[in-house]
């Protein structure tokens, strides 16, 4: 508290002498700081937050853009912890070899045999899931691709995602000297799948530039995407080239987690706009793999995410989660479980323990509900939300959405949540506060304190005065992200 407080005093001096751009009056404004929870108006300066604070006091402030709230309710910015903005599409034009259950060399030249006959040149020809049990005792070689298929550039994933075979072609086309071995793996291997997006930068950044127009309509001021390092390619591509309208953090798959180690190495964690430093998993993994990973990417300094699947599999990666820390001696790695909706009540302790987030997503409570209609055994622990919060432990609210095809809205997620015992302030929270907690940035982002990112939303109503089944129809009048005015529907 005394540090934020401090941080806020020296900003308020290097700003005095500049005047707000923005200011918003005559609002309920839901600050999401427990000192002080509400207030009446808020001032940026630049693409920070100025004060918070009484009507009289920011009218005293102002000095460009005056808007009139109306009453209604006027919170940081929303923050979706798990969602989808894209999917690179890898089928582009024919799927990908999947190597996993071939086992002979032989099997995988007839496999890029037929795909080049079909291709024009310059095709690319990927697969993927390799396994050095593959290749016997003759591991595949730049030289032994460049005769299978001299004319198009191929790239050959090992199962984990840590590295790849590549021929000629593939290293030209990636910018790699004549010299380079056929087999890349770690850093350099983000350089190769640049090349291999590069043909369909206009259509893939076109549907992110849509989701943003989407979630900033929806009053979405930062996403928390996972997926595949071709979508961090493309998102990171877009942020270098200040095409940027919300704030994304991105997590790559976790099997491969000195990939994101070595690009962190070459360019850093990445900026307030776009960040990178966590990596997603699947529990469809066995003990020793998951310790491996989530041990060597925690050393690193690397938040881990699992996506979880069955009760059995929360519970031995909450033991490889305890282990870790424990090992490692980490005070705050912040480990996250993704869709951990069912949550027995001795496991929540472990939760806590653990220091781990779960991340929900109320959205899909309607999917439970179908399952168990169609015959299947209710979930015994859904939802827990008082038990979780009681423990001490912070939930992030997302989605799970993709906006190109659908999109689920904050108003929505948070009467989900109403409908399900929590508060409007617990709701607001997870989707706010506790998100940014969640990806390492709630110093920044989360709540409306001076000296933090003016990112917020202003409704066209009072949140706190609809009756739970009306939250839905709120619409976003303004959505604000670093002081600007990203959607206006006035």
């Amino acid at each position: 508290m005394r540090l934020r407080l401090a941080i806020a005093l020296l900003f308020l001096r290097a700003t005095a002498a500049a005047p707000a751009t923005l200011a918003i009056v005559n609002a309920r404004v839901w600050t999401g700081d427990p000192a002080r929870p509400f207030a009446e108006a808020i001032a940026t300066s630049g693409d920070r937050v100025l004060a918070v604070g009484s009507n009289a006091g920011i009218r005293a402030l102002a000095a460009g853009t005056v808007i009139d709230g109306a009453g209604a309710t006027l919170t940081p910015g929303f923050i979706d912890s798990h969602i989808h903005l894209l999917v690179f599409d890898r089928n582009r034009p024919y799927p990908p070899i999947f190597m996993r259950y071939l086992t002979t060399r032989r099997q995988v030249a007839d496999r890029i045999s037929a795909y080049a006959a079909k291709l024009p040149k310059g095709a690319w020809i990927l697969g993927e899931d390799w396994t050095d049990a593959l290749w016997a005792v003759q591991p595949p070689s730049r030289a032994w691709l460049d005769r299978i298929a001299p004319d198009h550039p191929v790239w050959l994933t090992r199962i984990e995602g840590a590295s790849g075979i590549a021929n000629s072609a593939a290293l030209r086309a990636a910018g790699f000297g004549a010299q380079t071995p056929g087999l890349v793996g770690g850093g350099n291997m983000w350089r190769i799948e640049a090349a291999i997006i590069e043909p369909f930068r206009e259509r893939d950044e076109r549907i992110v530039e849509h989701a943003m127009d989407l979630l900033l309509r929806a009053g979405v001021t930062s996403a928390q995407h996972n997926n595949a390092w071709y979508d961090f390619l493309i998102l990171r591509r877009l942020h270098q080239a200040g095409r940027r309208r919300i704030r994304v953090y991105d997590s790559p798959p976790l099997p491969a987690w000195e990939r994101l180690r070595d690009y962190i190495r070459e360019f850093g964690r990445g900026d307030a706009w776009m960040h990178w430093g966590g990596l997603k998993g699947f529990t469809v993994v066995t003990e020793p793999d998951y310790y491996r990973w989530v041990s060597g990417a925690s050393s690193c300094g690397l938040q881990v995410m699992v996506h979880l699947g069955s009760e059995a599999e929360l519970r031995t990666l909450l033991g490889v989660f305890l282990r870790v820390r424990r090992e490692q001696h980490l005070a705050d790695p912040r480990f996250r479980l993704e869709h951990a909706h069912d949550l027995p009540p001795d496991v929540i302790p472990l939760v806590a323990e653990a220091r781990a987030i779960p991340s929900w997503q109320p959205a899909l409570l309607a999917h439970f509900a179908a399952r168990t209609a169609a015959g299947q055994l209710a979930p015994r622990n859904l939802f827990p939300a008082r038990a979780v919060l009681d423990a001490g432990v912070k939930i992030a609210f997302g989605t799970d959405s993709s906006p190109a095809y659908s999109l689920v809205a904050p108003v929505q997620t948070l009467q989900i949540a109403m409908e399900h015992a929590m508060s409007l302030d617990q709701a607001l929270r997870a989707h706010t506060l506790d998100a940014a907690y969640a990806e390492f940035a709630e110093n920044e982002k989360g709540s409306l304190q001076a000296g933090k990112l003016a990112d917020f939303v202003l409704f066209d109503r009072d949140l706190s005065r609809l009756p739970v089944h009306q939250i839905h129809e709120a619409k976003v009048r303004l959505t604000v992200v670093g002081g600007r005015i990203m959607y206006d529907s006035r």
